[in-house]
């Protein structure tokens, strides 16, 4: 197997190199996605304006976003690489195996992307109105930091099924497993508080 990878051309290395990383970070993805912790890699910004902006008369607007996202351009990558190594190391001319791998992870950018926009519009179609969950009770699944410290995830029943929410408290630190009712709404983040 060394001596496979001990043969390699500056060219080949190029396209292993990019594989590599590529791979190393699909894996790594997959792996915070499954553990769930796939969004909550968050950024805090804070911005002062009066620009509201709705893509939504653009068509095709939101598939483009999709399109070169972080996920799209890891999958560019894998696929690029190991189809470029691929193509090389079978006597390809090295113009002709550029073309063919950057073609190969384009297509799977654009997979990615129809994927991703597809599961968006599927979680369109059979919203919940959040302002249902006003009032009720429900239980800490995650939990959540007190006086507007973070965000902790609750569940609660919505549109009737077990639905898993971001949520806040005014109060003290809340922990797993406590029951809590839902007092008001903010950014789809339920704020909750403990049942006395």
């Amino acid at each position: 197997m060394s001596e496979y990878f001990s043969d390699l051309n500056s060219l080949e290395s190029f396209y292993f190199y990019v594989a590599l990383a590529g791979s190393t970070f699909f894996v790594l993805q997959s792996l915070f996605t499954f553990l769930g912790f796939g969004e909550q890699f968050d950024m805090d910004t804070d911005f002062d304006g009066d620009t509201d902006f709705d893509g939504s008369f653009i068509p095709g607007l939101n598939m483009t976003l999709h399109l070169f996202s972080l996920r799209g351009m890891i999958a560019f990558l894998m696929i690029f690489g190991w189809s470029g190594l691929s193509f090389l190391k079978s006597g390809m001319n090295p113009y002709k195996a550029f073309g063919l791998a950057f073609l190969a992870g384009f297509t799977m950018m654009v997979i990615i992307s129809l994927i991703y926009y597809a599961a968006m519009k599927m979680g369109q179609s059979g919203n919940v109105d959040m302002k249902e969950a006003i009032g009720k009770e429900c239980e800490v699944y995650y939990p959540i930091p007190g006086n507007r410290g973070g965000t902790g995830k609750v569940h609660i029943v919505l549109g009737g099924g077990l639905k898993e929410v971001e949520s806040i408290t005014r109060g003290e630190t809340l922990k797993t497993g406590e029951l809590v009712v839902v007092i008001d709404l903010v950014d789809d983040k339920l704020i909750v508080e403990r049942i006395s």
